[in-house]
C-alpha cells in the first residue's frame, strides 16, 4: 500500500480528529507499562444550578430502554461467543456484546437557543448525562457561530467564492470544502443556521461548555468520554483516556489507540512513532473483526478486514522480527487482561 493510501486510510479511521501518519518515522519500542496509568476523571465542583424546574412531560420519561447498536451481532440482543486466533496458533475466547446504552431522554430541540439551553441545563443539573453532553455540544456549536450579521455575510461570501469555511475570531483554522460540496447548502447548514439558532447566547453561557462535558464524563457517559478523549489530541493523556475506554471493553477505542501510537503521541518531546504498540492495537482489531465475521451470519467486515491487514503490513515494515513477536505478545496480553471485552457497535 502506498504512503498516500496509508494517509487516507488513517485519516478516515480517525474520523477527522486524528490526522495521517507522518512520512518520516523512527521506531520506538517499549512495553505497555511505560504508558501513563488511567486516572479517574472528576466532575467540576458546584455545577451551575437550574434556573427553573425542567419541563419533563410524563410520556417522555419512561424507564430507560436498553438499545443495542451494530449489525446482526447486536440484533440478536445477546452476547455472542467468539474466538480470536492470533499468529502462532494462540486462541482466546471472547464474547461480543452490544454497546450498552440507554435511550436518549432529552427535551425536543426547539430551534431557539434560549429554550434549548434552559431545558438541557435543567435536565443536566438533575443528573441526565445525555443532556449534559448535548448541552456541551450546543454551546460548542454556538462558540463557532457568528453573532454579527456583517461578519456572517462576509463568511458566506468567502465560502461561496473560495470554498473556504471560516470561523469567528479565528477560533478554528479555516476548512477547505471539497469540490463536490454544494455551496448553497453548506452556507445554510454551516453558517446561517448556527447564526440563527445561537442568537441570544451570552459569553458566560458559552463558557460553560467544557464544564458540562466533564459533568457527563464523570457520570461515565460513553459519548462524552469519547468526545473528551478526542479533544485531548495527540498526547499521552489522550492515550490514557482511550485506554480507559478499551479496558472498559469498548472495541471502538482500538483505532484511535493505534493512530495515536503511530503518530508518536506517547513521546511528546521527540514525537517518535511507536509502531510496536500501533501493531498490537491494529492486530487486536483485525482479529476481532475476523472473529466477528465468523460469528455474524451477515458478514459486513470484509472491507474493514482488508484495510486492517494492509495497515498491519505497513506497521510491520518498521519492526524487526523480534519486535513483531513482541507486538503479538503485547496484543495477546492487552486482550487477555481486558475482562470487559468486547462491546462492539459494528
Amino acid at each position: 500500500m502506498s504512503q498516500q493510501g496509508v494517509r487516507i486510510a488513517l485519516s478516515i479511521a480517525g474520523a477527522a480528529v486524528l490526522a495521517a501518519l507522518a512520512a518520516t518515522v523512527v521506531l520506538r519500542g517499549g512495553d505497555d507499562t511505560a504508558l501513563p496509568a488511567p486516572t479517574k476523571l472528576l466532575a467540576p465542583a458546584n455545577p451551575p444550578a437550574p434556573t427553573a424546574l425542567p419541563a419533563m412531560p410524563q410520556q417522555s420519561t419512561p424507564e430507560p430502554v436498553k438499545l443495542l447498536e451494530g449489525t446482526a451481532l447486536a440484533a440478536a440482543q445477546r452476547s455472542l461467543p467468539g474466538v480470536v486466533e492470533l499468529p502462532g496458533g494462540r486462541r482466546i475466547d471472547i464474547a461480543f456484546k452490544p454497546t450498552p446504552t440507554t435511550a436518549l431522554h432529552l427535551p425536543p430541540n426547539s430551534g431557539k437557543f434560549a429554550d434549548d439551553y434552559s431545558n438541557l441545563r435543567n435536565w443536566a443539573t438533575l443528573g441526565n448525562a445525555d443532556a449534559a453532553t448535548e448541552l456541551h455540544l450546543l454551546l460548542e456549536r454556538c462558540q463557532l457561530a457568528f453573532s454579527n450579521e456583517a461578519e456572517l455575510q462576509g463568511a458566506v461570501t468567502l465560502l461561496k467564492r473560495n470554498r473556504l469555511l471560516t470561523y469567528p475570531q479565528r477560533r478554528k483554522p479555516p476548512v477547505q470544502l471539497p469540490p463536490q460540496a454544494d455551496l448553497e447548502v453548506s452556507a445554510q447548514q454551516l453558517l446561517i443556521t448556527p447564526y440563527n439558532h445561537c442568537q441570544g447566547s451570552t459569553p458566560a453561557q458559552l463558557a460553560e461548555s467544557g464544564t458540562w462535558l466533564m459533568v457527563a464524563v464523570s457520570q461515565d457517559n460513553l459519548r462524552a468520554r469519547q468526545i473528551h478523549a478526542m479533544k485531548l489530541g495527540d498526547t499521552p493523556q489522550a492515550i490514557s483516556a482511550w485506554r480507559q475506554l478499551w479496558y472498559a471493553g469498548h472495541a471502538t477505542s482500538l483505532q484511535p489507540l493505534q493512530i495515536l501510537h503511530s503518530r508518536g503521541a506517547a513521546d511528546p518531546i521527540q514525537r517518535r512513532p511507536d509502531y510496536l504498540h500501533a501493531y498490537a492495537y491494529t492486530l487486536i482489531e483485525l482479529k476481532l473483526r475476523e472473529a466477528a465475521a465468523t460469528a455474524d451470519p451477515v458478514n459486513v467486515h470484509a472491507m474493514q478486514i482488508r484495510s486492517l491487514r494492509e495497515l498491519l503490513s505497513h506497521h510491520e515494515r518498521f519492526l524487526n522480527p523480534a519486535q513483531v513477536q513482541q507486538a503479538i505478545e503485547l496484543g495477546a496480553r492487552l486482550l487477555q487482561d481486558n475482562a470487559n471485552c468486547c462491546f462492539v457497535a459494528w
